[in-house]
């Protein structure tokens, strides 16, 4: 497989926003890639490379196995939609060569985005990583968060089987953990940020793995006949769709690059100033217009579980009361 059909079918996915180049660009940084010559890796250099006008000198961007984040060039995969990345899949079944590491017959979109690991590896000359190892590596975020999610619908599950309206449990739960996703990848601080000036990356990076968190409990609702037409369901999934266009816009119309050892985002042309703060700010008040209505069933539910405890805890007085009277009479 050449670099040409790797961002090729990456592009035809459309798991990724922009042009073969600048999605090479993209798995180069997010890999870690060092070079001594040049600040950044440019667009051009990477069009030579696609185009085989010149070949990559790999080494010198990754001069070792263990200079690449690997766990990072999976992220860049897995936290992406199942659709988009089946879709993926089924490009890479009719462009794979027969010794490329692509799985185009596993199910597991995690076996599958390791396999992309793998090719990435392969097209940079370096030693493939083993699947077993790759998974169990101690202190794995990912890991981490997939476990998290799991336990989360394993949870869910067992208060499905106590509850016979389910479908509004469903959607309470979901309340419950876009509240502490919410507030855990610091979205709301994300949302306040004018990216007319700037804009850090760890900011895109966590609202992608926010947005990743929900997608995820979305997808564990979907076996479980979720109401879909409950409020909070639909809002919060309105409220990821805008947030997932909105940082795709940011990522179409702004340049990486390095300020004081930290990656930030800049405005990619200074002409399209007047549209790019438009397109931005009716995006952050649709959002913001959005969660103060979610934020609403979540003070909500925050409040009937207040209202539920009070009564627990008046229950548990009276019989306390009741049974002190028994002791005196006694």
């Amino acid at each position: 497989m050449t670099w040409n059909t790797f961002t090729k079918a990456i592009e035809e996915s459309g798991i990724e926003n922009g042009n073969q180049a600048q999605i090479l660009v993209k798995l180069f940084k997010r890999a870690g890639c060092i070079n001594k010559k040049e600040e950044n890796i440019t667009e051009s250099a990477a069009n030579t490379w696609i185009k085989r006008i010149r070949n990559c000198k790999e080494f010198s961007y990754f001069p070792d196995k263990e200079m690449v984040k690997t766990q990072e060039v999976y992220n860049f995969f897995r936290r992406r939609p199942e659709n988009k990345l089946k879709k993926l899949q089924e490009i890479f079944c009719e462009k794979r060569s027969d010794d490329s590491p692509v799985d185009c017959e596993t199910k597991d979109m995690d076996v599958f985005c390791f396999s992309l690991v793998n090719q990435f590896l392969d097209l940079l000359k370096l030693e493939r990583e083993d699947f077993s190892s790759f998974f169990h590596k101690e202190n794995d975020s990912f890991d981490r968060e997939h476990k998290e999610a799991e336990t989360i619908k394993h949870i869910f599950n067992d208060k499905k089987k106590k509850t016979k309206s389910h479908d509004a449990e469903q959607s309470e739960h979901l309340l419950d953990i876009f509240d502490k996703s919410f507030r855990g990848f610091g979205v709301q601080d994300f949302l306040e940020v004018d990216p007319i000036e700037s804009i850090e990356h760890f900011r895109i990076e966590d609202t992608y793995q926010f947005i990743g968190r929900i997608k995820v409990n979305q997808e564990n609702r979907s076996e479980m006949r979720l109401d879909t037409d409950a409020e909070a369901y639909e809002n919060i999934s309105r409220f990821i769709e805008i947030l997932w266009e909105y940082v795709a816009y940011l990522e179409n119309n702004m340049r990486e690059s390095t300020e004081n050892n930290q990656w930030r985002y800049y405005i990619r042309d200074v002409s399209m100033e007047k549209e790019f703060r438009g397109k931005t700010d009716s995006y952050r008040q649709q959002l913001k217009s959005l969660y103060n209505t979610i934020d609403v069933e979540i003070e909500k539910r925050f409040n009937k579980h207040k209202e539920e405890l009070r009564a627990l805890q008046r229950e548990a007085w009276e019989k306390n009361t009741q049974t002190t009277h028994i002791t005196d009479r006694s």
